[in-house]
């Protein structure tokens, strides 16, 4: 019954907005949305970002997104962290300030509703599960943040989710504890780049040492061809096109996992040998 409620109370917002109706109507007389200079996409991409961090009513956080038949979904801790990334160099660009104290909002946030143990929730709204790639995207944001704003609550926030991403590595390197289903990804490369920002911040070894052998275990999914085992995500569950690069990956993970090594790469961690064609090739 609750399912059945939600549905129709979903189908009479989408009847009750002009909005909708109107992506409806474009797409039916093919008509495409007029192209402006990239300043002003940028900047409705911005105004969007922060549309979202308003209606979410949690002080920082961005909403998940927009649904037609759900409107404004619950505040997610994991894309917030990357957002305020984005949120920094937008203002850097603009010279507008604001953008800046957005991406202090946020990150005040995502360090209010850390959990004890030191990791990030996951899923959107107020988990109470860490999950391992989440809290790595998080210390995205406080490090980037630490860097802006020199505040060394930040780093203190990303150092204690680095501790609790070492307490849950298994000594092979990858993780299995708090990811999807359990099992080991090589996406998690994008964690092992976090944990080198940490280690670049705070001198500590440990941290360098753990990205390593995160990402030894990613080069040992590596075929001949570049191509990297392991790939798989929440977002596998959709039917991807076919043909596609393999059953068991998407387009998503290998995105992340060409990003995490890249940026591995950057931070002269290692020679990462066969992962640069994976890099260079996807």
């Amino acid at each position: 019954m609750p399912a059945l409620l939600s549905r129709v109370l979903g189908m009479l917002r989408i009847a009750a907005s002009a909005g909708p109706w109107r992506v409806v109507l474009r797409d039916l007389l093919h008509r495409d949305e007029p192209l402006h200079e990239d300043e002003a996409h940028l900047r409705a991409a911005m105004d969007w970002l922060a549309r979202a961090q308003d209606v979410a009513g949690c002080g920082g956080g961005l909403s998940a997104g927009y649904s037609f038949r759900r409107g404004w979904l619950p505040p997610y801790p994991e894309t917030t962290g990357y957002i305020i990334p984005t949120f920094l160099r937008y203002g850097e660009h603009t010279g507008d300030d604001g953008w800046i104290q957005r991406a202090v909002r946020a990150g005040d946030w995502e360090s209010e509703i850390q959990l004890a143990a030191g990791g990030v929730r996951g899923g959107q709204g107020i988990n109470t599960e860490p999950v391992v790639f989440n809290t790595g995207q998080v210390i995205l944001g406080w490090c980037a943040l630490h860097r802006t704003t020199g505040h060394d609550k930040y780093l203190e926030s990303a150092t204690r989710a680095a501790d609790w991403l070492l307490q849950v590595q298994d000594r092979d390197g990858a993780w299995r504890q708090n990811t999807y289903e359990d099992t080991p990804h090589t996406y998690h490369s994008r964690v092992a780049w976090l944990l080198l920002e940490v280690a670049a911040a705070t001198g500590e070894a440990r941290y360098r040492s753990a990205a390593a052998a995160n990402l030894d275990w990613v080069i040992a999914q590596a075929r001949p061809n570049g191509w990297v085992e392991s790939v798989v995500s929440p977002l596998a569950t959709i039917p991807i096109p076919t043909p596609s690069p393999t059953p068991t990956g998407d387009c998503w993970s290998v995105a992340c996992n060409c990003r995490g090594t890249r940026e591995c790469r950057r931070c002269n961690s290692r020679s990462l040998g066969p992962i640069a064609c994976c890099a260079a090739t996807n």
